[in-house]
């Protein structure tokens, strides 16, 4: 099994909170490597309920728990990898200039903020 927390740990100074994500990034991993090792024992695909051949569950357990993974592992270093610095505002960073924000999440921030002051006005929100 991998251990990123263990990599990340010697590279960065971490918070509790980072290395309690960091372990379930890593059981995630774990978790996709247990089913990509029942997925080739038992074959890609597999007889369903009826006979018919179906793509075992295995695959998309696997594919799920590296993307879940991936998140965790985007949205606490995210100045590392492709994806770099571009959603930094969801961060909270992009307020103090320091992110590139989509017009579609700039329009959106601003639709949320404006229901919420509805809400206010009408007395169903503190």
């Amino acid at each position: 099994m991998t251990d990123f927390r263990n990599d990340f740990e010697e590279a960065y100074d971490l918070e509790p909170p980072h290395r309690a994500l960091l372990a379930i990034a890593d059981a995630l991993m774990a978790e996709a490597a247990e089913s990509d090792a029942q997925v080739r024992t038992d074959g890609r695909m597999i007889p369903g309920s009826t006979g018919q051949m179906v793509e075992h569950p295995g695959v998309r357990t696997a594919i799920l728990a590296r993307e879940k993974a991936a998140r965790i592992y985007r949205d606490l270093f995210p100045d590392e990898g492709p994806a770099a610095g571009v959603d930094a505002a969801s961060l909270g960073q992009a307020d103090a200039g320091q992110a590139h924000r989509s017009p579609q999440s700039v329009r959106a921030s601003r639709a949320a903020s404006r229901r919420w002051e509805r809400a206010r006005a009408a007395g169903g929100a503190p």
